[in-house]
């Protein structure tokens, strides 16, 4: 059995309810690849985390009724993930699932609403639905500088501390944009992970080739992946190179597999620059 914690004094961080499941799914998914079962329970609430016991003997424990629901959860599960009604409510934008289950679990009176996580998508950009209020000097200047990209690049930063309306001023921006019919690409990094190349650009990449958000490729995205660096670059056999930017699993190729590294990291930064460049040469956009 093993017990995991998102959110620990310390290391609590951004979304960390559904930065669990969705690393449950990602870990159940290999286990079920190695024919493994693995039966999970997830859920969100207050509980005590830190040393308990006698001072001859100790361990670090996650103790209270949210880790009590979790096991139960879990013991029902029968290689399924199952998590609880407030997790589901805070992950629902990232995370589908089926449900609810009205469970009946060891310990419990009264049945157990449960929801079974069903796929995994990107953290999506927050969407705001109604108008920003004040930021007029903000909004002018933004509102100029994507104007002026009409003829050229623009880059604008817009930083501040956290909850002050940083999301809400560019979304609402970006939103008037396409309402006028100009045509807005989002990439949306990630605070807590730094591994994946090019997370940022995930998310543009797959929208330029028409690819879904996530999963594996049929054979007319990989058809129309081929045609696009070939169009872009000239080469389709440089595929492979995009597996770890945009989340494939495409075979390696004759000329790919005999890259060194450093020649492959140089020939994937070219190839990016040029379906970006190609992409942007032949559409209208923000």
């Amino acid at each position: 059995m093993v017990e995991a914690a998102f959110g620990l004094p310390g290391e609590a961080g951004k979304n960390d309810d559904w930065r669990a499941v969705a690393t449950v799914i990602e870990l159940q998914t290999q286990a079920r690849a190695r024919q493994f079962k693995s039966s999970v329970g997830i859920t969100t609430g207050r509980v005590f985390c830190g040393p308990f016991g006698a001072p001859h003997f100790r361990k670090y424990s996650v103790i209270g009724s949210a880790a009590n629901l979790a096991a139960r959860l879990r013991d029902v599960a029968d290689g399924r993930i199952l998590v609880d009604e407030e997790t589901q409510k805070i992950s629902k934008r990232s995370i589908g699932f089926d449900g609810p289950l009205a469970l009946r679990v060891p310990g419990l009176r009264e049945a157990v609403q449960a929801y079974v996580p069903t796929e995994h998508i990107l953290v999506r950009p927050q969407s705001f639905r109604h108008d920003i209020v004040g930021r007029a000097k903000e909004r002018q200047i933004l509102g100029k500088m994507l104007d002026d990209c009409r003829n050229e690049v623009q880059v604008a930063l817009v930083y501040g501390e956290a909850g002050i309306g940083k999301s809400a001023l560019v979304a609402t921006l970006l939103a008037e944009f396409e309402e006028a019919g100009r045509t807005t690409v989002r990439g949306v990094a990630d605070a807590l992970d730094r591994q994946t190349p090019f997370l940022a650009w995930r998310r543009i990449l797959r929208r330029f080739l028409d690819l879904s958000s996530r999963g594996t490729l049929d054979t007319s995205d990989v058809a129309r992946l081929q045609a696009a660096l070939e169009t872009a670059t000239g080469d389709a056999t440089l595929a492979p190179l995009l597996n770890d930017v945009i989340d494939l699993n495409l075979p390696e190729t004759r000329v790919t597999a005999s890259m060194a590294s450093n020649v492959r990291a140089e020939n994937l930064r070219e190839v990016l620059l040029k379906l970006v460049l190609h992409h942007l040469n032949h559409t209208t956009r923000v």
